[in-house]
């Protein structure tokens, strides 16, 4: 957000550090705002997550929007699987973004677990160079934020159509 506000504005401008800063610190409340409105479970989220649960399998989420963990859990609230997830890492916990590992390595810290135990769930080519940079297993589900192709440039160890696979693979 940063890079794309210095891109736009022109060099000249009074104090434009500063500008920039309250422009990214506005755009944050904005977002924070319509956060929940905008959330949509995954379909098939529900049932997988509370298998994961069945199966004592833990689970994190590890997200890179801008938003706090206690809006992501009040969202987990809303949709019913607050319960199934044992932690969340935001971007706010951690020094750098995904495609880093940082968000992942410390999921894993906190769920008391070796990375090279964890497999990261994706939908994004960040994802799958998160979890490997961070020695877990990667599988990507079809569907959301990028296409087949691009993410099987990344390499994940295992591409699912849907997310409802994922219960397949568990058994």
């Amino acid at each position: 957000m940063e890079q794309i506000l210095d891109e736009v504005l022109p060099k000249d401008v009074e104090n434009r550090k500063t500008l920039i800063v309250r422009c990214i610190f506005s755009i944050r409340n904005e977002y924070i705002k319509i956060y929940p409105e905008h959330t949509r479970l995954v379909e098939g989220a529900k049932e997988v997550l509370k298998t994961l649960r069945e199966k004592k399998i833990l689970v994190g989420i590890v997200t890179s929007q801008t938003i706090p963990a206690d809006l992501v859990r009040l969202n987990l609230k809303r949709f019913n699987v607050e319960s199934f997830v044992d932690t969340i890492v935001t971007f706010n916990d951690v020094p750098k973004r995904k495609p880093a590992p940082d968000g992942i390595l410390e999921c894993a810290k906190r769920l008391g677990v070796k990375t090279n135990e964890c497999v990261v769930v994706g939908d994004a080519e960040a994802d799958v160079q998160a979890g490997k940079a961070a020695g877990a297993k990667t599988i990507v589900v079809v569907g959301g934020v990028a296409t087949r192709e691009s993410l099987s440039k990344e390499k994940p160890d295992i591409i699912l159509n849907n997310l409802q696979e994922l219960t397949t693979i568990l058994e």
